[in-house]
C-alpha cells in the first residue's frame, strides 16, 4: 500500500502562492516558503521540484482561485459587465490591504529571464484579452455596440488598461485618481454604447 501523504497539497500549494503574491518572487527564500507552508523543504522539492516549478504551480492557483473569478462577470456580456470588473479591481487595489497581481509581478521580476515562466504569463495575459474580446463579441451581436465597432482594438486597450490597473496594487494609488483612470478607459465604449441606445 502506498504511504498516506501527511499534508494537503492544495493547502500548501495555497499558502505558497499567497507567499509569492505578497513578497514576490525574487524575496522569498525557499525558507519562507517552509515557514508559510509548514511542511519541510523535501516535500516542497517531491511534490514541484524546486522553487520555479512551485512558482509555476502557484501561478496556475492564482489563476484558477483569483484571477477567472475577478474576470467571471464578463460573460455577462456589454459595457456594463466591463465596467464592473474594472470598478471591482479598483476598489481591490485601493484598499488598506492591497497587493498586485502574482502575474504581473511574475513578469516583470521573473520572465524576461525565463522563457518557461515567460510563456505561462503570456498564456494569462492572452486569457485576459480574449475574455474582454468576447465580452465586446457579444455586445455587437447583442447590439448594444454598433456592428463597426473594432472590438480588436477595444478588446487590446482594455487588456493593457487593466494590466496597468492590477499593477498599481503597490503602489497605493488615490481612489480619485483610480476612478478617473477607469472612467478615461471606458469612456469610448461607453460613448459608443449610446449610439445604439433607443431615442428617447
Amino acid at each position: 500500500m502506498g504511504r498516506t501523504r501527511g499534508y494537503d497539497a492544495d493547502e500548501v500549494l495555497g499558502r505558497a502562492m499567497l507567499t509569492f503574491w505578497r513578497q514576490g518572487y525574487e524575496r522569498t527564500s525557499v525558507a519562507d516558503l517552509v515557514d508559510a507552508t509548514g511542511v519541510a523543504r523535501s516535500v516542497l522539492y517531491g511534490e514541484w521540484g524546486d522553487k520555479r516549478g512551485l512558482l509555476l504551480a502557484a501561478i496556475d492557483a492564482y489563476l484558477r482561485e483569483v484571477g477567472r473569478p475577478t474576470l467571471m462577470g464578463l460573460e455577462a456580456g456589454g459595457v456594463a459587465a466591463i465596467r464592473s470588473v474594472f470598478d471591482a479591481v479598483a476598489g481591490q487595489i485601493t484598499a488598506d490591504d492591497a497587493v498586485s497581481c502574482l502575474v504581473l509581478e511574475t513578469a516583470l521580476a521573473v520572465a524576461p529571464h525565463d522563457e518557461v515562466v515567460a510563456h505561462k504569463v503570456r498564456d494569462a495575459l492572452d486569457e485576459v484579452r480574449s475574455r474582454f474580446l468576447q465580452a465586446l463579441s457579444s455586445a455587437v451581436q447583442g447590439g448594444t455596440l454598433p456592428p463597426t465597432t473594432d472590438v480588436q482594438a477595444h478588446a487590446d486597450h482594455l487588456a493593457i488598461s487593466f494590466q496597468a490597473l492590477l499593477i498599481q496594487g503597490r503602489t497605493r494609488p488615490g481612489a480619485d485618481a483610480v476612478r478617473r483612470f477607469v472612467d478615461l478607459t471606458l469612456r469610448p465604449l461607453e460613448l459608443l454604447e449610446t449610439t445604439c441606445s433607443p431615442s428617447r
